[in-house]
């Protein structure tokens, strides 16, 4: 019976997906890569080692690939910015499949088909605190008894605080908290005895025999925060930052100090017999553990580059897969750590922080890549594309960018900025590249006078000597000179009048002397993030979400319906139309957690959500859109570069539709929704919200309504009045003159 219900509900949601096309889903995005990204955990199926799952770090979702690698399939684009901390296989139904979202969008997923299709099981996790599920333990062989942990880091920015352990008899259809409640708790571990261990933030470890009672390991450092936990049989290994790694020999009663280590992300055991074998990724390398010589070692071998921080290990027989924090692709052993290679291909998974299209030739495409702040154990910071975006390629210095951009119209010249490395030029597309600003120095944005080349502006926070300010630069960047203390997020300047504007903590400053002189204009109670100029006309983004127009009359605020608060990462025009693309990510659970990029065509009148289909929203970075022949290009926190078709096209799609778009707000949602649609005549509409199964849980009577606005409220429930679960939603508005169209609604925390 279960396989045929399973069966049915793929069947009808692969039908729906089918049913529901692009013209009704809205706009749709084009992955344009890269490869790459942050892989914090993998998971082989113990029965097919071809079938691998890779999980991202915030955001970068949930990947799997059943070829060992040759091509990755993203198996949770519908649950767009979704996180993979952690991935569970059950080990006597390996196609149910857990996935732990420490960020608190989402929570926890499950799947019972491989990755297929998924729902959210956070019943009884009544709190965002709860939801971040940092790991999972599956305690009974019929798969029913659950344990997760929750949080990652209480003092963070954001914090991510957690709730203690709970325990689920159901499969996770409904929890309970089962101890340590209030206390961050980083992982969880079944030892070969059956207890059950707590990795704790700032506590050490705890153990327990009957999951419920916890008690403190006493061997291991109160103080510390055991990030992670593997044992085998008899053998545990724990990673307690910021000490090192402890063994233990006896199911965890007592651990002895192994090895020195500031920060170790992951463990894992490899083998207990003939030899016990453990690999550990520590600052700043991976190293192997063996008891035959009672020794650690460091394992190091081309192309894994030495002094690169992992981040996420997984070993299976003599295999083993590696993550680097280093937005880097995914490495993989065959012959227990002696030789390494670069998987065939890695998940589209990148972190970016900006675009540079050249001007003279739009297939060619700058990317920066986050890397891993740290200056000793970066790649390349640079991506380029000279194919619009089909193949990239690695280049620039090593370091962890922060933008990349071309000079003015007059120049050859391009600039990257640096998180702690400072800022770089060149005039071969980076091909060999010279640094303008050295030391340990937040390069934040960059910009050359559209009128003189040599004059060069550019926005620092120096670590060194807590120094910060926008500094000027008359020689080309041989030299520079603070001209305004503050922070600045953004420079810009007017092409018509030549004055140079900047985005600060503070509000927005001009200068109207080439940057030297600063005074102040306005909006000084505003964490200002993105500027934009059009027809004299200055339009100012901010950290909580407002748009600002201010022209000669004075200040307008031109923001749209999105949630807020939600950070105005990027401002756009193309022509007369302004678009605005939002960053999620990286931020406390009190703004909105996604992103997305919305659009206007009359200064901000009316504004349509372009978002669509993107599987991570987070427009990311400084100067994160760019325009790329008629199409529009977003770099994301966790998904690469998309594109968005023909904005030609887009700008004008024509007359005779009754229907523009449905507009769904807010999104996501704890108390239901409002549907709007704009109706250029009277139709007879009916609205219905179907679950990700395909199945109806509400549908309206026919409405008769008139041209102009629809507005429909949906609280929510289902069509009994009962409360639906936490997940994705489709939402139709059908009706008289061919009208079809759908969105998604997200419900959370409910």
């Amino acid at each position: 019976m279960r396989a045929f219900v399973l069966f049915r509900n793929l069947v009808l949601s692969c039908l729906f997906c089918l049913f529901f096309t692009e013209s009704a889903m809205g706009w749709t995005w084009e992955p344009c890569g890269q490869e790459g990204g942050y892989f914090k955990d993998f998971a082989v199926h113990p029965e097919n080692s071809q079938i691998i799952y890779a999980g991202s770090d915030d955001s970068g979702g949930l990947w799997k690939t059943t070829d060992g690698g040759q091509l990755w399939e993203l198996m949770t684009a519908d649950w767009p910015d979704m996180t993979a901390w952690q991935i569970v296989l059950d080990p006597v139904n390996p196609d149910v499949v857990y996935i732990c979202d420490p960020y608190g969008r989402y929570g926890l997923l499950k799947s019972q088909d491989g990755g297929q299709s998924w729902e959210q099981i956070t019943d009884g996790l009544s709190s965002i605190a709860s939801r971040m599920v940092s790991d999972l333990l599956i305690v009974s062989d019929d798969g029913d008894s659950l344990y997760i942990s929750t949080g990652l880091d209480r003092e963070g920015d954001p914090p991510r605080p957690g709730d203690g352990i709970f325990v689920s008899v159901n499969g996770g259809q409904s929890w309970e908290p089962c101890g340590l409640q209030g206390e961050t708790v980083l992982c969880l571990c079944r030892c070969g005895d059956g207890a059950l261990l707590a990795g704790i933030e700032g506590q050490g470890l705890y153990r327990s025999v009957n999951g419920s009672a916890w008690s403190q390991v006493s061997s291991i450092p109160a103080e510390t925060s055991v990030w992670q936990v593997d044992s085998c049989d008899s053998v545990v290994v724990a990673a307690a930052n910021p000490y090192g790694i402890y063994l233990s020999w006896d199911y965890g009663l007592t651990f002895e100090f192994s090895l020195n280590s500031m920060y170790t992300p992951d463990v894992s055991i490899a083998r207990v017999s003939p030899e016990t074998e453990i690999y550990a990724c520590t600052f700043p390398g991976l190293v192997k553990y063996t008891s035959a010589s009672g020794e650690w070692t460091d394992v190091v071998s081309p192309p894994l580059p030495a002094n690169l921080m992992l981040m996420g290990i997984t070993t299976f027989g003599d295999s083993l897969l590696c993550g680097a924090f280093a937005n880097s692709s995914i490495f993989i052993s065959e012959d227990g750590a002696q030789s390494w290679a670069v998987l065939p291909s890695s998940p589209a998974a990148s972190y970016l922080t900006g675009l540079a299209v050249d001007p003279n030739n739009q297939d060619i495409i700058y990317a920066a890549n986050l890397g891993s702040y740290m200056a000793s154990m970066n790649m390349s910071c640079l991506s380029r594309s000279n194919d619009g975006g089909q193949s990239w390629e690695r280049l620039g210095p090593e370091a962890h960018a922060l933008f990349v951009c071309y000079g003015s119209g007059s120049s050859n010249n391009m600039y990257c900025g640096t998180f702690r490395d400072g800022a770089y030029k060149s005039v071969d597309g980076f091909s060999s590249w010279t640094a303008i600003r050295q030391g340990d120095k937040i390069v934040l944005d960059l910009i050359e006078d559209e009128t003189d080349p040599s004059i060069i502006l550019l926005s620092e926070w120096d670590m060194e000597y807590s120094t910060f300010g926008i500094y000027r630069s008359s020689d080309g960047g041989g030299s520079f000179q603070q001209v305004l203390q503050v922070i600045c997020g953004e420079l810009l300047q007017d092409p018509q009048s030549g004055s140079f504007y900047a985005a600060t903590m503070d509000g927005l400053y001009y200068s109207s002397d080439h940057g030297q002189t600063w005074s102040y204009s306005c909006l000084s109670s505003f964490n200002l993030q993105s500027l934009e100029c059009h027809e004299g006309d200055i339009y100012a983004g901010t950290e909580n979400g407002e748009i600002f127009r201010i022209y000669s009359s004075g200040i307008q605020n031109i923001s749209g319906s999105w949630n807020k608060p939600v950070c105005v990462s990027d401002l756009l025009f193309k022509e007369d139309t302004l678009y605005a693309g939002f960053n999620g990510a990286e931020v406390d659970t009190c703004f909105v957690m996604h992103g997305g990029v919305w659009r206007t065509p009359d200064l901000g009148n009316e504004w349509e959500m372009l978002t669509g289909d993107l599987t991570v929203t987070h427009v990311f970075g400084n100067s994160p859109m760019a325009l790329s022949g008629s199409g529009l290009l977003v770099s994301t926190y966790g998904g690469g570069v998309f594109r968005l078709g023909d904005l030609q096209g887009i700008d004008n799609p024509g007359s005779g539709d009754p229907v523009n778009q449905l507009c769904v707000y807010p999104n996501p949602s704890t108390a239901g929704f409002t549907f709007e649609v704009e109706l250029s005549e009277n139709s007879l509409i009916q609205v219905a919200v179907f679950d990700l199964a395909g199945r109806t849980v509400h549908r309206s009577t026919e409405i008769e309504a008139q041209s102009g606005l629809f507005s429909y409220f949906w609280n929510g429930l289902d069509d009994s009045g009962n409360r639906l679960p936490d997940g994705v939603y489709i939402c139709s508005v059908s009706g008289s003159g061919g009208i079809q169209l759908c969105s998604r609604a997200i419900l959370t925390g409910r």
